[in-house]
């Protein structure tokens, strides 16, 4: 019997002292430091804060965007519901032609229990929670200091693109965030085969993801990491890129056209080649119009937009801001107008890069300091160097007086949430998912869980039609509003089923 209790014993403590077991507990540990779980509950209650804030949007009628997040829903529906991508918000059989984003694969079954765009805004918020995270853990392993993932967490809800990109709903370039800040950590901790693992779960996020991917080759030239480090990316990256933009998602679409496809919009530099090779050659061969397209006004204002107040730390650590690079020209080649109602959504791959810069810099001019120390200070060998710290705190202020950060920015939409839960969207929930509907553009994101909705301009095909000529992100003109109405009541194929004096809703 004795014997027996000392086996159990030494297998229990075997057990407990395993190395599996010794990982899990040393990473509770390490999130159980102060500074680790200031930052968890931080962002955790901001990530709340997000999702109440845009939950209360929705249900107004005033969530941006809902277009999009419309487009995201259905497709989450579909493929827990028939297993493809089908879709009939816009004109394509497949969301995969339009974006190519086979990571939503993945999502699908935590979206199977719920089946509403709700989830959707959880989702988004969950992925800003961690890919702030994940810029304090990269802040802290680049620094080396106490203190730097704190004010790496401010840095991230103080900046413009942060404020703007999680209040827009569901997109697929917030899944990829994380993934992207994920790949930079491994990237910097030196562990090649995780790096690979997120590079490629980051390509799968969205199709020109692949152009962020790129440059960590540049960076790992630049740095001498090895020649494993530069290639996987470059020859990963541009075939993934090219064979995915240039040839699946024009084979999905429905005209099968090879110049024209979403994922790299090409159709916006009509003016400099039909090709992608005729693109580039444009761009080397017209320095002078390539020069005035980069310094355009609103070029200028991305570029001051992205590194304030951080502008003149990066410039220490200018090979960090490489791998962005193809993002970035995808954001700039375009006609200016074309991302004035987008805002930061496709700026979004470059903010992990641009904090990972500014604390190299830091770290940089921490080194500059003890290269350059004086002579007398060689006789104190305690010595410490504040340029670091010095440094985090001067971030820290800034970043908390910007008149964009995110506390000002949940303010501002708190004060835009109407009436919850009223009378017009019980009545949209009545409609039945197996039934066909035609919206406007603002009703999208509420119905998307239903077997076929379209645009305003088929209500032909549709059980159901929701109008409101004053509510929607493109707004109807009074005309073509009465117009549709009138044609249809006069047909007798629909009956009225709802009308508030605004919105009205009709049934087949």
């Amino acid at each position: 019997m004795v014997e027996e209790t000392a086996t159990s014993k030494t297998q229990f403590q075997e057990t407990i002292e395993s190395p599996r077991k010794r990982r899990w507990l040393t990473v509770l540990r390490s999130l159980a430091e102060p500074e680790r779980l200031t930052i968890i509950l931080l962002l955790s209650a901001v990530s709340f804060i997000c999702f109440y804030v845009n939950w209360g949007l929705y249900r107004s009628f005033s969530l941006r965007f809902t277009e999009d997040h419309s487009i995201f829903n259905q497709v989450f529906f579909n493929l827990v519901t028939r297993a493809n991508f089908a879709m009939t918000v816009i004109e394509a059989d497949t969301f995969l032609a339009i974006h190519f984003t086979p990571i939503l694969v993945l999502l699908a079954p935590l979206y199977a229990p719920f089946q509403t765009p709700v989830f959707l805004l959880f989702v988004a918020a969950c992925a800003m929670g961690a890919t702030g995270f994940l810029i304090c853990l990269i802040a802290r392993e680049v620094t080396g200091s106490r203190g730097a993932g704190i004010v790496a967490c401010l840095l991230f809800l103080c900046h413009a693109s942060t404020t703007q990109i999680y209040f827009t709903g569901f997109r697929d370039t917030l899944v990829g965030l994380p993934l992207i800040s994920l790949a930079l950590l491994f990237y910097v901790r030196g562990s090649f085969c995780p790096f690979a693992v997120s590079l490629v779960l980051t390509c799968l996020c969205k199709e020109d993801m692949a152009l962020s991917v790129l440059g960590f080759a540049f960076v790992a030239i630049v740095q001498r990491r090895g020649w494993n480090w530069a290639v996987f990316p470059l020859v990963f990256s541009v075939s993934y890129f090219f064979a995915v933009a240039g040839w699946l998602m024009p084979a999905l679409r429905d005209d099968h056209s090879a110049v024209r496809f979403a994922g790299a919009r090409f159709g916006e530099f009509a003016h400099l080649g039909a090709t992608p090779g005729e693109i580039v050659k444009t761009l080397f061969l017209q320095p002078l119009n390539t020069w005035k397209m980069f310094t355009g006004t609103e070029e200028l204002g991305f570029y001051r937009d992205i590194l304030e107040p951080l502008a003149y730390l990066p410039a220490l650590a200018p090979e960090v801001l490489l791998v962005p690079l193809g993002a970035w020209l995808l954001c700039v080649l375009p006609e200016p107008t074309y991302f004035s109602n987008i805002g930061w959504y496709y700026h979004a791959p470059i903010l992990p890069f641009a904090m990972t810069a500014v604390f190299v810099a830091l770290k940089r001019i921490e080194r500059l300091e003890v290269a350059a120390r004086l002579r007398w200070w060689t006789k104190r060998p305690g010595r410490r160097y504040y340029s670091i710290p010095v440094g985090l705190c001067v971030l820290a202020v800034i970043s908390l007086s910007r008149s964009d950060n995110v506390v000002r920015a949940i303010g501002r939409r708190m004060s835009s949430i109407g009436a919850v839960e009223s009378p017009f969207h019980q009545a949209l929930l009545q409609i039945p998912k197996h039934a066909s509907v035609s919206a406007q553009w603002a009703f999208l994101a509420y119905l998307s869980s239903r077997e076929k909705i379209f645009q305003f301009d088929r209500v032909n095909s549709a059980d159901w039609v929701v109008l409101n000529p004053e509510k929607d992100y493109y707004p109807v003109s009074a005309g073509v509003y009465y117009q549709t109405l009138l044609s249809l009541l006069r047909n007798k194929e629909y009956g009225a089923y709802y009308f508030d004096g605004q919105n009205l809703i009709l049934k087949r």
